[in-house]
């Protein structure tokens, strides 16, 4: 095969793809519903804490919670305020299930997926098993971590 062929078939190649993706972005985005319409309609439910002297803050916090909610076009919220340890603001907005409808509530679960891989990733810095996976004696986080032998527990 010539090398001009060979670059004609890889510029066919590159349409092709970019023609793939297009459409594909375009279908997503011709094709999504929205989850909310109206902020005033996104269902709520909140938990017994007391607001107290925090109410006209937590009727603004709502609105602007369910005006996130329809511009963002996302199923559900939970938020929790918290002043000096103690709860004084826990709700759930919208649904944690779109096909059945369930609520979401202050309660709910929420599963990570990729964003527990920020979190994860620093581990090895923590462990005590050698020397090369932690962190440098100037750098420790905390004093609670005991120091290394620079042996692997299994060596022994």
């Amino acid at each position: 095969m010539t090398r001009r062929r060979a670059e004609a078939w890889l510029a066919v190649l590159f349409a092709a793809a970019i023609m793939l993706v297009s459409g594909a972005a375009l279908f997503f985005v011709f094709t999504i519903s929205p989850v909310h319409t109206d902020p005033a309609a996104v269902p709520s439910t909140a938990s017994a804490a007391q607001a107290g002297r925090y109410s006209g803050a937590l009727e603004e916090a709502r609105r602007s919670v369910r005006s996130l909610l329809v511009e963002e076009n996302l199923p559900g919220l939970s938020v929790a305020v918290a002043v000096d340890g103690e709860i004084v603001w826990a709700e759930g907005f919208g649904w944690a299930d779109v096909e059945r409808r369930a609520p979401v509530t202050p309660l709910t679960r929420f599963r990570l997926g990729a964003l527990s891989k920020p979190l994860t990733e620093p581990s090895p810095c923590f462990t005590t098993a050698g020397a090369s996976t932690s962190m440098p004696r100037s750098r420790r986080m905390s004093p609670r971590i005991p120091r290394s032998s620079g042996r692997s527990p299994r060596a022994s």
